[in-house]
């Protein structure tokens, strides 16, 4: 009687072993999946900020803006007799 009751409880320890071995795998899987939005998430960010810097630094670029405003604005260097003293 003993040994099967034994025998019943190894088998009920081996299943919540296993059990528990699934969950923990599950989890992993999870986690995996989030890891990887995550990364793929912040390569767009980071892509997205490149884009940024790379129009930021057209758009201040002393050579251009100069061309901007003598086209938008029509204003040129001003000539020294035009600059008050």
């Amino acid at each position: 009687m003993y040994k099967s009751l034994a025998a019943g409880f190894g088998w009920i320890a081996l299943g919540c072993i296993v059990a528990g071995l699934v969950h923990v795998r599950s989890d992993v899987v999870v986690e995996r999946y989030a890891l990887g939005e995550a990364t793929r998430h912040l390569a767009k960010i980071e892509r997205d900020s490149q884009v940024l810097r790379e129009r930021w630094a057209r758009a201040t670029d002393p050579v251009r803006l100069e061309a901007r405003v003598r086209a938008e604005l029509g204003m040129h260097v001003a000539k020294v007799e035009q600059i008050l003293k």
